[in-house]
């Protein structure tokens, strides 16, 4: 040790301390994770960001304003609607040590959207052969399909067939839980074909051949097709027919969704032959007489 005599008396004695700062390491971003926006329109967006260097506490600058303080360097902020926004982490000590400023993209799907493309109707009534059928668009898909009808009716099918008639809804929901519904849609049936007889005119006279059939035809999808069949081979395209011989005539009725109805057969008659019968005879007696009865 190293010493100095000091003579009596009053001394003022300064001591000089030297201290070199510590300066804090300059905030770095590590990485950043962001989830998109599960649904369109919602606000659940995610941004996770880890970084190092600096001092804690860190004050969070969300889209220039100061969000919030942290002392993790790995910080999560939720809640957030799609957007591209700015995001700033400061040195907490105040000495400006800042790290760089970046843009982060939160996304979102497109509007999920059910656009109803065809309805086909009952073919023929009592067929069950309608029909809907849809275009899906948006959101994440593959999608999952729930439809309902009548009489407990459920299908998972995109576009739901063999169908009776009624009212049918969809709700649809995509991988992230999003939702559509459609509906109701109404498939419809067309009434039942039917043939009415108006009026039936027997033949008037043994073989005179003047029978007529004249019919009503009304219901299923128009315009109808007719074909006549009878006796003989007859055959006949119109809706009625005339100058028949007596027999049974059949009557197939075909709509323009190809459904048929049959009517018949109807019996044409006629009356029985016109005959005379001679109960008495009475000769003339004599030439030239008229006696004879």
């Amino acid at each position: 040790m190293n010493t100095k005599k000091i003579f009596s008396g009053a001394w003022l004695i300064f001591f000089l301390f030297l201290f070199k700062p510590v300066q804090a390491e300059p905030i770095t971003i590590l990485s950043t994770t962001v989830d998109s926006v599960s649904c369109y329109g919602m606000s659940d967006g995610k941004v996770t960001v880890a970084f190092t260097g600096g001092t804690a506490p860190y004050t969070i600058t969300w889209k220039g304003t100061n969000f919030d303080t942290t002392s993790d360097t790995i910080y999560t902020i939720t809640g957030l609607a799609a957007t591209n926004s700015f995001w700033v982490i400061v040195d907490g000590s105040g000495d400006g040590e800042t790290a760089s400023e970046f843009n982060i993209q939160i996304g979102q799907p497109d509007p999920l959207d059910i656009t109803l493309d065809n309805v086909q109707d009952l073919t023929c009534n009592g067929s069950n052969d309608g029909s809907i059928h849809i275009t899906v668009t948006g959101g994440n898909p593959p999608y999952t399909c729930n439809w309902t009808g009548p009489d407990g009716y459920t299908s998972v099918s995109e576009d739901p067939d063999n169908l009776a008639p009624g009212s049918y809804s969809l709700t649809l929901t995509d991988t992230k839980g999003c939702g559509g519904s459609l509906g109701p849609v109404t498939v419809q049936e067309p009434p039942e074909i039917s043939i009415t007889p108006l009026s039936i005119a027997h033949v008037s006279c043994n073989g005179a051949g003047d029978g007529a059939i004249d019919v009503d035809v009304s219901g299923g999808t128009p315009p109808y097709a007719y074909a006549w069949t009878g006796p003989g081979g007859f055959t006949a395209s119109t809706q009625d027919i005339s100058g028949l011989q007596p027999g049974d005539y059949s009557l197939n009725v075909t709509d323009d969704n190809g459904c048929i109805e049959t009517y018949g057969p109807v019996t044409i008659t006629q009356p029985d032959p016109l005959t005379i019968t001679t109960d008495n005879l009475t000769h003339v007696s004599c030439f030239g007489g008229n006696d004879g009865a």
